[in-house]
């Protein structure tokens, strides 16, 4: 019986990292009799698959002939945006793996740290919102926040291939030993020198990047030319980001700053127990006992009201827009 590994992600625990190592290392994934699995895939993991799914684009038995046809006993699969398939699409996904032995491996970050990183996401998709509005929603229902409990995700897995097959790795856990590709490495019994890229996937960006892009997103729509990341790309591809008008904005933006805190709320602890108190044992990694806070300086909305910060952000928008 083939073994299948289906990685969820899901979104913001260094998915696209790991994706860009396994497509990198098809080959020797293959001396480890593991197939980074060619059907179904987009860019640097299986979005398309996820995606067709969603759509039911798939006739019966398509995902499983391409397993069949796979010459390794082992397939990889892996995709963040397998957190976003509906219950019809798990339960066509669950018929397709009937005859597999199937393990769903996931990382579990800390909450408020992951929905950080979420809005920064977000906005470099287009969205619009502060900060504060974004985490509003989130915050006020923890429980039912698809972003900061991860429980209402793995539970679908679980209903569908069984709460033994979870497999957790605990993100913090990771990075503080060795990295979250090592925990994969070990927990796959991979052997061979991998190749990592030094080049970024991803990238995070700073506070002061994440802001203007925001604030180019909202002149953007406006203008009506939003157009989900073609502010993000022209501003990063166009823009010279230590330009002095940059230094200028941040100047502005410190002094409507206030420090938030991400990491260590009330929130993570509640959510990581009622986690733990299901799925402790399907742990693979250690377990972070650690809730580092993480301080940011975040400018108020306030703050492109600011007569300079306006001027200098419509110059920015004139010459990546116009």
């Amino acid at each position: 019986m083939k073994k299948i590994y289906l990685h969820i992600g899901p979104h913001k625990t260094g998915t696209t990292f790991l994706q860009k190592i396994f497509q990198d290392n098809i080959e020797l994934l293959r001396e480890n009799d593991i197939d980074y699995l060619e059907f179904g895939k987009q860019y640097l993991g299986h979005h398309e698959m996820a995606a067709f799914l969603n759509q039911k684009k798939y006739e019966k038995d398509e995902i499983k002939s391409a397993i069949d046809k796979s010459l390794f006993n082992k397939i990889l699969i892996s995709s963040e945006n397998f957190d976003a398939l509906h219950p019809y699409a798990l339960e066509f996904l669950k018929a397709e793996l009937r005859e597999f032995d199937v393990e769903i491996l996931v990382s579990y970050r800390t909450p408020t740290a992951r929905l950080y990183s979420w809005w920064q996401e977000e906005v470099k998709h287009g969205d619009t919102r502060t900060y504060a509005e974004y985490i509003t929603p989130h915050y006020s229902k923890p429980y039912a926040s698809h972003v900061l409990n991860i429980n209402n995700c793995v539970k679908l897995y679980a209903d569908n291939f069984g709460e033994a097959s979870i497999r957790f790795f605990d993100y913090e856990w990771c990075i503080e030993n060795g990295g979250v590709f090592d925990a994969f490495i070990q927990y796959l019994r991979l052997e061979g020198e991998f190749k990592i890229s030094a080049e970024r996937v991803n990238n995070g960006l700073s506070v002061t990047d994440v802001e203007i892009i925001r604030t180019l997103n909202s002149l953007a729509r406006e203008k009506g030319e939003l157009d989900v990341f073609n502010v993000r790309d022209a501003y990063l591809k166009k823009w010279n980001r230590k330009h002095i008008v940059n230094i200028e904005i941040q100047t502005i933006q410190q002094e409507y700053a206030k420090s938030i805190f991400v990491g260590n709320s009330f929130i993570d602890k509640i959510l990581k127990k009622a986690l733990l108190d299901i799925y402790q044992p399907n742990f693979v990694t250690g377990i972070s006992s650690n809730y580092k806070e993480k301080s940011i300086l975040m400018p108020e909305s306030t703050w492109i009201s600011d007569p300079i910060a306006s001027e200098k952000i419509t110059y920015v928008y004139n010459e990546i827009m116009g």
